[in-house]
């Protein structure tokens, strides 16, 4: 029995963890956005010196005053050669000026869109380079010019900067998981 209630202890409250929330409310505008833990987030807070930052990643954690943005999935120990030193940003939600949120449809739909465009423009410029007399230095500048206009379109599609700023009515609010 002792087993069973430990169980349903440890069941419930990582339920509890799992279902932190923080709400971003703009009363004017009549828009809620709700960020969970997993969801990808793009802010712009205050760092040190009050200079202004931006972090774009995963968020991991979500307490009443701070938020992690991170990458589990990527973690590198110490012992390899690509340690990244800086690999977690725990942010105070006080200090967020702006921020926008990431579906995961929208980053898998981004992600997919890129390995197209590569496979295409590589399938595309093969076949150009094969039926054509082009010369090296043309061959070079038709290629620069298909990346840096997949590269562009990308970034027009699925912007990385903030989007919504606290300034213009926002207000962050923590949702407790424990309160009903």
């Amino acid at each position: 029995m002792h087993k069973l209630s430990f169980f349903f202890f440890f069941l419930v409250h990582s339920f509890c963890v799992f279902a932190q929330e923080l709400a971003f409310i703009n009363k004017a505008q009549n828009k809620v956005i709700t960020v969970q833990v997993g969801n990808k987030l793009h802010l712009a807070y205050r760092g040190y010196y009050n200079q202004l930052e931006y972090s774009a990643n995963l968020v991991l954690e979500i307490t009443d005053s701070t938020i992690t943005l991170g990458n589990k999935l990527f973690s590198t120990d110490r012992n390899r050669l690509n340690h990244k030193i800086n690999q977690y940003k725990t942010i105070r939600i006080k200090d967020i000026v702006a921020f926008r949120k990431r579906s995961s449809g929208a980053e898998i739909a981004k992600n997919l869109i890129q390995i197209g465009t590569i496979v295409g423009s590589a399938i595309v410029l093969t076949g150009i380079y094969s039926t054509s007399n082009i010369s090296p230095g043309n061959a070079l500048l038709l290629s620069i010019g298909t990346g840096l206009s997949i590269n562009f379109g990308i970034r027009g599609l699925f912007p990385e900067n903030a989007k919504f700023f606290i300034k213009d009515g926002w207000e962050i609010k923590y949702l407790s998981p424990y309160k009903n």
